[in-house]
């Protein structure tokens, strides 16, 4: 990790900090072999990006928090050995904190900006680069109407879900709990995105301040 990455990850303890250095130093080695016979300069390669709870001290929770990442590369497929060797470095690393890896070409995430806006746009405003220049992602597109429709399908589910449960709640309350648990995840960028659309220029990540600010 360089001086930039772990001056925007300080709150993170040793472990996850280790294991996002071991993941960088992996990841870097395995790209470059699969490109050396190629024109691209090293630099430009890929670009590894942290985002999720693991970016903000506010939502970062030693107990139930993940490293999200993900490798996005340019060429242009993500060829099976691609896959294969990056997978195969990161099963090289000792398992000692949950790592929810993805890989992508630059192609395929510019033209997936429609299946997962809300992700993408978090993505996009809150992240930290662990290899590639700071303004990598700024300029992918997403569009207002794709993240109203995919706010709109997730808040329906939730509430379909919901609605379900209810009849069982006194007999299984534990069912509801789990519930909540596993929603909860996804209701927080349902709740950025809502005062997104209502003020462009509002985007907050702190799960605290969204509360206060959508009541």
């Amino acid at each position: 990790l360089d001086e930039r990455a772990l001056e925007q990850l300080e709150h993170l303890p040793p472990v996850p900090l280790g294991q996002l250095d071991a993941i960088c130093r992996q990841i870097d080695r395995a790209m470059v072999t699969l490109n050396e016979h190629t024109n691209i300069a090293k630099a430009n390669i890929y670009w590894l990006i942290l985002y999720g709870s693991a970016v903000h001290p506010e939502n970062w929770d030693e107990a139930s928090s993940d490293l999200n990442v993900m490798c996005i590369h340019h060429q242009p497929t993500t060829s099976i050995a691609m896959l294969d060797r990056s997978h195969e470095a990161l099963r090289a690393l000792s398992p000692v904190w949950p790592v929810d890896f993805a890989i992508m070409s630059r192609e395929q995430l510019e033209r997936s900006t429609d299946v997962f806006p809300l992700r993408y746009l978090d993505m996009q405003r809150h992240h930290v680069m662990l290899h590639g220049p700071e303004q990598a992602i700024a300029s992918l597109d997403i569009s207002w109407e794709h993240l109203r429709l995919r706010l709109e399908q997730r808040l329906r589910s939730f509430h379909m879900h919901l609605i379900h449960l209810l009849p069982t709640l006194h007999a299984n309350p534990e069912a509801f709990q789990n519930f909540l648990d596993h929603q909860l995840g996804m209701f927080w960028p349902c709740l950025s995105t809502i005062l997104f659309l209502q003020d462009a220029d509002w985007w907050i990540a702190a799960r605290r301040a969204l509360i206060d600010q959508s009541a």
